[in-house]
């Protein structure tokens, strides 16, 4: 990825959380080990039922292993009748991990799917997910968003620096300061760590003073989209800084949002709203 990206990451799944889910699932499989005889095999297909981009293919292979026989790639289109892998070997083994196969699957896909339509609605601005997700599957989530043309945002607290309006109040009740000299001083705390320091805004008054301390990033949270906008071009104009805006943000108006002046919008919407994919896991002999 370009280094130049200030709201994207390199992702590496992990490995280790997935076996754990997988152990948490299928290593108690009374029904499949009761059926069949150890040595047993079967092959299989994992077939889409529906239309989308294809997410998850990172965690079928750590999950299916040396099972697999094909394998599409993550972003690969999908339609209708689309084989997306062939698998055979121990008929228990690949029952047991059927379920959470598709689980991934479906759910990263649905999720990959739903970015690519936000980000083919915008000209200007780039989608950001946020770190808002489901525990244990953040990383992928974010991965999925990146597969469907969206970028990661930061990754866990240490990530990156983003002064939020919760650490501005606790200064401001601490201090006895308004908002604006508020930001001003976190900006300034925050610059010692040497790295670029986003903070969050909801008024040109307190953007403004955080530009002035060095701020490198604008975060333009639950403004209108005419009122961000507004605010963006002026501290584009003033300062050259990064814009982000968020909050509220849908495929209803994303449109209204995406601006010369805005550089990402950033939303939760495809984390939280996506429909999962139509996959299914087919024995066909």
């Amino acid at each position: 990825m370009p280094k130049s990206e200030p709201l994207d990451r390199q992702i590496t799944i992990d490995r280790k959380l997935i076996l754990f889910h997988l152990k948490a699932d299928a290593a108690k499989d009374i029904t499949t080990t009761s059926l069949f005889e150890q040595g047993q095999t079967a092959t299989a297909k994992i077939i889409s039922k529906s239309e989308g981009i294809l997410a998850g293919a990172d965690e079928l292979r750590i999950i299916m292993g040396g099972m697999i026989k094909k394998c599409l790639k993550n972003g690969e289109t999908l339609s209708n009748g689309t084989v997306i892998s062939e698998l055979g070997g121990d008929v228990k083994e690949l029952l047991g991990k059927e379920r959470l196969t598709l689980n991934y699957l479906q759910i990263l896909s649905g999720i990959a799917t739903e970015t690519n339509k936000l980000a083919g609605m915008l000209k200007h601005s780039k989608l950001c997910t946020l770190r808002k997700g489901h525990p244990g599957m953040i990383l992928n989530e974010k991965r999925a968003v990146q597969i469907g043309g969206g970028l990661s945002h930061r990754l866990n607290l240490d990530d990156g620096i983003l002064i939020k309006d919760n650490h501005l109040d606790a200064i401001s009740s601490m201090m006895k300061v308004d908002r604006p000299k508020a930001a001003k001083l976190a900006v300034e705390r925050m610059k010692e760590k040497r790295l670029p320091v986003e903070i969050e805004c909801s008024d040109y008054e307190t953007a403004e003073s955080a530009c002035s301390a060095g701020a490198s990033i604008i975060l333009l949270d639950n403004l209108t989209a005419r009122d961000a906008k507004e605010i963006a071009k002026k501290l584009k104009d003033g300062f050259g800084v990064k814009i982000e805006a968020s909050g509220g943000i849908t495929p209803v108006n994303i449109k209204q949002y995406d601006s010369i002046y805005i550089d990402y919008i950033s939303t939760s919407w495809m984390v939280y709203n996506s429909k999962p994919a139509d996959f299914s896991m087919e024995i066909v002999k």
